[in-house]
Formats: C-alpha cells, sequence, structure tokens
C-alpha cells in the first residue's frame, strides 16, 4: 500500500478489493473530489458475491468507481469455461454500469477504454466495468507446471499473446520507440530488480520488537 499515490494496497481475500474501493469511491463523491476508484479483480474472483454486491452499490449511488476484471482464462488452475457461467461483461451491464470488453493485451486498447471510463467517472456519470480479455503467460506461482494448458496452447501464448512483445512490435512499427530505446528500458528495470533482491538478502533480519509494528492501529 502506498496512501500518497492513492495505492489502498491488497488483500488475501479473494474478491476482497472491490468493497474497498467502493469505500474509496463514497468517500471521493462525499468530498466533491475529482478522484475516481479502480478496483481489480480475475475471472475467478467474479463469481463471489462481494464483487456483485459492490457493482450494485456502486450503480445504486452512481460511485465514480471502475471496476476491472482481469480474465486470463484461469482462477489459478480452473478453467474459465468450467467455473464462471454466462458473460461476465453482463453481470456489470444488468447492474446499469458501463460496461465494456477489451483485448487485454493490447496496450493501446486498453488504454482508451481506461480512459473513456475514467472521463465518464469524473463527470459524474457513474460507475463502469471494464472486462479484460488477456492471456497468462506465465503461471500462478513460481514453479507452476502450467500442466492444466496443453503444450500446444502454452507455446501460442508465449510466442503471440505476450503482450509486451505485442507492444514492441507496435511501437516500433508505427515509429513510436526504437528497439535501442525498448532494450535499455528492460535492462534498467532488470538491474534495478537484482539491486532490489540483493538489498534483501543483504538486510538484516527485524528483531523481536519489531514483530507487532503495523499490526494493531494506534488511537
Amino acid at each position: 500500500a502506498d496512501l500518497s499515490k492513492g495505492m489502498l494496497g491488497a488483500n488475501g481475500i479473494v474478491g476482497g478489493g472491490p468493497p474497498i474501493v467502493l469505500g474509496a469511491a463514497l468517500t471521493y463523491k462525499t468530498k466533491k473530489t475529482n478522484n475516481v476508484s479502480v478496483g481489480f479483480f480475475g475471472d475467478g474472483a467474479s463469481n463471489q458475491g462481494s464483487i456483485s454486491e459492490s457493482m450494485n452499490m456502486a450503480s445504486v449511488l452512481k460511485l465514480p468507481a471502475i471496476f476491472v476484471c482481469e480474465d486470463n482464462g484461469y482462477a489459478e488452475s480452473t478453467a474459465r469455461e468450467y467455473a464462471v457461467g454466462g458473460k461476465i461483461l453482463d453481470r456489470g451491464k444488468a447492474f446499469g454500469l458501463d460496461s465494456h470488453e477489451v483485448d487485454g493485451d493490447n496496450f493501446f486498447e486498453v488504454y482508451e477504454a481506461a480512459k473513456h471510463v475514467i472521463d465518464n467517472a469524473r463527470n459524474g456519470k457513474g460507475p463502469a466495468l471494464l472486462h479484460i480479455k488477456t492471456s497468462k503467460v506465465y503461471g500462478h506461482f513460481e514453479g507452476d507446471a502450467i500442466s492444466y494448458r496443453t503444450k500446444e496452447e502454452n507455446e501460442r501464448i508465449k510466442n503471440d499473446e505476450d503482450p509486451l512483445k505485442i507492444f514492441k512490435k507496435k511501437v516500433i512499427e508505427a515509429g513510436l520507440l526504437e528497439l535501442t530505446q525498448l532494450e535499455n528500458i528492460e535492462n534498467e528495470s532488470k538491474a534495478k530488480i537484482k539491486t532490489a533482491i540483493q538489498e534483501s538478502k543483504d538486510a538484516e533480519f527485524p528483531n523481536a520488537n519489531d514483530l507487532l509494528t503495523d499490526v494493531y492501529i494506534k488511537y
């Protein structure tokens, strides 16, 4: 969490983010600020009651809240077709949300759709749902063998549906960026990650006095 940047943090509860987003959106509307609250969840979490309840209340109160479903086709290892009934997009429409299905592998399409719903929310037009259809290039966790997908599906996703590869191809073809610029960004990012890992390894272990830090609030 980083409240200075409006990042309210994550939690270990599946579908637990949207209710938090709802509270933030209610705060923004009550205080008449220009802020918009955005919450993310996956296709697996879309079945949680907290998601439906949050979308319903956002619609009733016409809150500046954007619900983003990152649908990569699998809830950990459970395929969407096995667990999700109907269309996720239609769930947003049922609650009266401005609902859009977007190609999540296309950076520019996501940007345009996000800008549209955020601008509407800022202008008092209420909440929206973005159903982002994308692919899970790697497994759900480090060491995931991804045995729930066929070898052909894994190869297709890595070769043809990797958002970073698609972005790189589009910006180079459009003359927006050169390959060397993209390579420099990638190398800088890798260096930062390497430094962060080493700093973590070199850091001292916390002592017993730090055990309850940030666990309980102090009034």
